[in-house]
């Protein structure tokens, strides 16, 4: 299940209408690294006519404000919106989501090309306490963008949290000679071609998994409690790290 990260979601007493090339936004900052995977908007549409398909993005921005550049998009049935004017919590997923960095800001874009003003995004623009992005609206259909720093829509992300790695990545990445013991309480990703840990480095205690791949890492003579070179080339799978010695790793699948 997903988790909750970055949301403001009290104190709505107003809200956008969006229709047409009038879409809406909402500028966020990712309070932590992590995958978005969903949104919760409090939206509902008016009686008369249906807003139909409602699109939202999840894009990046620049000066405070939403570009064109699209990370993950999902859409929902505006037609079956409640017509009540306190909104609902309408969930949009977003698939595989998009990778998420900590501190930089991002924005939640909702449009409904076919709608007449009859899809509603509920807002606080009396007293907003969201520090972490504003209100935008767009009228030619996200070319454009005027920023509302004196409202705050009602949003909510959901996703999965980054993976915690000691990263020996890339090309020649590594840790250097003479490094003493590592103890790991997560993950030890070895990526990239050239990988490697050099001469010297001290015993590795693992608690968790060891993922592995790319091709031939090197864990150079004289290191440890591994001794002489250990080539390893597999593709990356959940393993369980079960002992080192006489030159190899043992591991189980989990």
């Amino acid at each position: 299940m997903s988790t909750e990260f970055d949301y403001y979601k009290t104190g709505d007493d107003g809200s956008a209408g969006i229709a047409g090339a009038n879409w809406a936004a909402q500028t966020f900052t990712a309070s932590a690294s992590y995958t978005i995977k969903s949104v919760k908007l409090l939206l509902y549409r008016l009686v008369v006519g249906g807003p139909g398909t409602v699109t939202v993005t999840i894009n990046t921005t620049s000066g405070g404000k939403p570009t064109g550049s699209i990370l993950c998009s999902g859409t929902t049935d505006g037609n079956t919106l409640t017509t009540s004017s306190s909104g609902e919590w309408r969930e949009i997923t977003f698939g595989a989501g998009s990778a998420l960095t900590s501190t930089t800001v991002y924005s939640i874009v909702v449009s409904a090309p076919a709608a007449s003003y009859n899809l509603r995004w509920r807002d606080d623009s009396s007293s907003p306490t969201y520090t972490g992005g504003s209100n935008c609206y767009s009228s030619n259909s996200g070319s454009t963008w005027t920023a509302d720093t004196g409202t705050d829509m009602m949003f909510d992300t959901y996703g999965d949290a980054s993976a915690t790695y000691v990263n020996l990545s890339g090309t020649g990445g590594g840790i250097g000679a003479g490094f003493g013991p590592l103890w790991v309480h997560t993950d030890i990703s070895i990526a990239g071609t050239g990988g490697g840990i050099g001469g010297g480095f001290g015993p590795i205690v693992v608690q968790t998994f060891v993922n592995v791949s790319g091709t031939c890492h090197a864990v150079a003579s004289g290191s440890g409690f591994l001794q002489k070179t250990i080539y390893v080339v597999m593709t990356q799978h959940t393993t369980r790290l079960v002992a080192i010695g006489n030159d190899q790793f043992f591991y189980e699948d989990v």
